[in-house]
């Protein structure tokens, strides 16, 4: 019944995790949050601050703009978090899977998330809980 959904979304190391590096050089191993950013190019200012926090290298510079590559982005919402103008978003991507309620797979396994964990997974407000926990 959950085949084909999303199961969470991971912000690790790009550093240090074997499928992060993988997914980086060309050999997917893991699964997109069912999200993409979207940058508005009348909001951003080409300040470049979302470039470097990118863990899927899915961010470059088109003239002042910055450019999602939709096919290296994993949804994640960091580089949402870190917009200094609120110029990216989370856009929800059908092609994506569907989104696996988090209520759904802790009670399968019995267990109730904790605030945090439920903030996370509801679109708009994983930048604002990743950015009070990586700054």
């Amino acid at each position: 019944a959950m085949l084909g959904r999303f199961y969470a979304i991971c912000n690790c190391c790009a550093c240090c995790c074997g499928a992060m590096q993988a997914h980086r050089h060309g050999t997917p191993m893991l699964a997109s949050s069912g999200y993409v950013s979207r940058i508005n190019p009348e909001e951003c200012i080409g300040c470049e601050t979302c470039l470097p926090f990118c863990q899927f290298d899915a961010l470059h510079m088109e003239g002042d703009v910055a450019v999602v590559d939709e096919a290296r982005c994993m949804g994640c919402g960091v580089c949402v978090s870190k917009c200094p103008v609120e110029a990216h978003e989370l856009i929800r991507d059908p092609a994506r899977g569907e989104p696996l309620e988090i209520h759904e797979l802790l009670a399968a396994h019995g267990q109730t998330p904790p605030a945090e964990c439920i903030a996370a997974f509801v679109p708009g407000e994983l930048g604002k809980w990743h950015a009070d926990y990586t700054d």
